[in-house]
């Protein structure tokens, strides 16, 4: 990252490269993964505000996030990811630049479905069922499917 926002190197890395970066750190061990796979994510963000069209994240570096936050150990977790995915949410889709997936939603049920929180439970049943009266009211194309 701090090579190509200097201009330095031959050939500038692509979204590609970056989703790549994004789910490597989603799948690590290490404790600081899931804030390391923000921080690629939080780049592509000012990048693209920036100018930068092709860095845009896209649906492939939003779950990769959410899923790095999804399976980190570390407590809030989940919140974190539900913090994002409201973020990506509250974007009107040309700022955004994609559709959200069934697949993003799910990683944050999945989120919430490992998070020690109290209300966990609770909050899991409460996206799912804010997707399915969604879907059933025409307001969403995205199709529950857990």
């Amino acid at each position: 990252l701090e090579l190509s926002s200097r201009g330095l190197g031959f050939v500038r890395p692509s979204r590609i490269v970056y989703n790549t970066l994004i789910n490597a750190w989603s799948r690590s061990q290490e404790a600081n993964a899931a804030e390391n796979a923000e921080q690629v994510f939080q780049w592509m963000e000012s990048q693209h505000k920036a100018g930068d069209e092709p860095i845009r994240p896209d649906e492939v570096s939003l779950c990769g996030v959410l899923n790095a936050w999804a399976n980190s150990a570390l407590n809030g977790g989940a919140l974190r990811a539900q913090q994002i995915m409201d973020h990506t949410v509250s974007l009107a889709l040309e700022e955004r630049g994609f559709e959200h997936t069934i697949v993003s939603w799910n990683i944050l049920i999945k989120a919430w479905g490992r998070s020690r929180a109290i209300d966990s439970v609770q909050r899991a049943e409460k996206i799912l069922i804010h997707l399915e009266q969604q879907y059933r009211e025409g307001k969403s194309k995205i199709r529950p499917d857990i």
